[in-house]
């Protein structure tokens, strides 16, 4: 109850710093699937995602690849390495955390300028705008993206983002997902 809207706890890690690697991943998911957790793993070329429920508490975490000098955070925001390799402690709600150092520039990258004004519900279309069009995608993926877009719609559909009430909000985000 700390964020009344959200029920989650997301937390990230990356490959390759702090001793972090995929054998280590493995033997993390393979203790909290032994402790009768459910356990999804997901894999792509920027991150391994693993999300743990038990008694309808679920946590998210992120396995970060380094890609270049750089991390892609949800929802792809391209975020400097150097903020990760030395850790800043950090006293919160009486315990000691390390956080990216500086944290006001990671939470700036990730949050956006006004990153300190709190949103509540509805921040949403703040993430999804912060979506670049196709940067991460290879020659491969854009030009499929291109045959969809552009010669095979068909083959394309579309999504609507609706409000509580189910009606659509200021902004159709009107964009295509392969099917």
């Amino acid at each position: 109850r700390f964020i009344p809207w959200d029920d989650e706890m997301d937390t990230a890690s990356i490959i390759g710093l702090h001793g972090l690697d995929e054998e280590a991943i493995n033997r993390v998911i393979k203790a909290f699937a032994e402790n009768e957790y459910y356990v999804h793993v997901g894999h792509n070329t920027r991150d391994i995602s693993i999300s743990f429920v038990k008694s309808s508490i679920r946590v998210d975490w992120t396995c970060h690849r380094i890609i270049g000098d750089s991390i892609y955070q949800y929802p792809a925001a391209k975020t400097p390495l150097r903020l990760f390799t030395q850790l800043k402690e950090i006293e919160f709600i009486g315990e000691k955390f390390l956080v990216p150092n500086p944290p006001e520039e990671y939470l700036q990258l990730k949050y956006g300028i006004d990153w300190k004004t709190p949103k509540g519900p509805g921040f949403e279309k703040d993430v999804v705008e912060k979506i670049p069009d196709a940067d991460l995608l290879n020659h491969r993926q854009r030009f499929y993206q291109f045959l969809t877009k552009n010669l095979m719609p068909w083959r394309a559909g579309r999504i609507r983002v609706l409000d509580r009430e189910g009606n659509r909000g200021s902004t159709d985000l009107g964009f295509r997902i392969r099917v």
